[in-house]
């Protein structure tokens, strides 16, 4: 499967998107907020970006990890 190209506003948009409309914990994470993504060498699944920094509750980093993972298998960082 080939990724699709994203900008870091447009990943981190669509991150930020998935948690706020998530009903995951009873929407407990609704609230989180991400940070922007990060640009890497590609790594041993083919992604070249990762998300850059989470301040949430613990419970909920569960989720946003699934969410990044999600997003990652689909979606390379654009080089812009």
């Amino acid at each position: 499967m080939s990724r699709q190209l994203a900008s870091k506003a447009e990943l981190t948009r669509m991150i930020q998107d998935r948690i706020s409309e998530g009903k995951e914990l009873d929407g407990d994470c609704r609230d989180v907020k991400v940070e922007s993504v990060y640009w890497h060498v590609l790594d041993k699944t083919g992604c070249n970006w990762d998300l850059g920094f989470y301040n949430g509750p613990p419970a909920c980093r569960g989720v946003v990890d699934a969410i990044v993972s999600d997003l990652r298998r689909r979606y390379n960082l654009r080089g812009d």
